[in-house]
């Protein structure tokens, strides 16, 4: 589902809980050679025959892409930055206010494809097949945050969201997508969850399940109008290719009141809370 987006200082809690449309929030790729250039896409009322439309969010192929890059040139990232939003498969994504102003962005995972070099060893009498990139490393991965972009104006009377040509505002229309493109970190690359440990802080954790790392890792984002990673740190580097990891409250008389879950990493309803 896709949420019904206020704007204002307003937080998620109890008292301003997030209304959602009908839609979809798709993550798009995967590392199969052909399927590799993914992109992040909206769709709403799917399903419905005549009301059903999409949109690109982040990379895609065809127009989709070339947009993708376009946006990046326009954002001051030309040359090889804009080149290098091709090639990404997206596994996973979540809507989130990072910038505390009520704006419902995106924060995603991404990777990109190694060139694969097949390397034969023997060992044992027996031959065995690994595959290396050509730079010594398994992939490009990434912490991504997509931002949402702002109204031109909100009108005093019903706070209904403007553009400049005073109609109504829609941050899903052609002129306003792709949305921009923002790198926090490098690392992740799948699945991951993400928790408010200090709710008395300006900071949201993300738990990182690194694939093609092999580790399970922590990243701190501080929340503003430019949201960046100020604390990172390794949890487990020896749990092998690590494709998912939940957060479930395992002691229930351990209740923190200072902690929240923001996103599971489950859909499982008791793993949520």
């Amino acid at each position: 589902s896709v949420p019904i987006q206020r704007y204002g200082n307003t937080t998620d809690d109890d008292a301003n809980p997030v209304l959602e449309e009908d839609a979809l929030l798709i993550s798009d790729g995967f590392l199969v050679p052909g399927r590799d250039n993914g992109g992040l896409y909206v769709v709403s009322r799917p399903g419905h025959q005549r009301n059903e439309w999409r949109t690109c969010l982040a990379g895609g192929n065809g127009v989709d892409g070339i947009l993708s890059r376009l946006e990046t040139k326009k954002n001051g990232q030309g040359g090889a930055s804009a080149m290098d939003e091709e090639g990404w498969f997206y596994h996973r994504a979540i809507w989130i206010d990072l910038t505390g102003d009520g704006r419902q962005s995106v924060l995603t995972a991404r990777a990109k494809r190694p060139p694969f070099i097949k390397k034969t060893e023997k060992s044992n009498n027996m031959k065995t097949s690994t595959t290396i990139s050509d730079d010594g490393h398994l992939s490009k991965t990434q912490l991504v945050w997509i931002e949402r972009p702002q109204p031109y104006s909100i009108d005093d009377c019903t706070g209904t969201p403007l553009d400049k040509d005073g109609l109504v505002f829609d941050p899903f229309s052609p002129k306003h997508t792709p949305w921009k493109v923002h790198v926090l970190d490098e690392g992740p690359d799948v699945m991951f969850s993400v928790a408010d440990m200090d709710t008395s802080d300006d900071t949201v954790e993300v738990f990182a399940s690194q694939f093609f790392s092999r580790k399970l890792t922590l990243h701190s984002i501080r929340r503003g109008l430019n949201p960046k990673v100020v604390f990172r740190r390794v949890i487990d580097e020896r749990c092998g290719a690590s494709f998912s990891s939940i957060l479930a409250n395992l002691d229930e008389t351990n209740n923190i009141a200072t902690r929240k879950v923001v996103d599971s990493g489950s859909t499982v309803p008791t793993l949520k809370l």
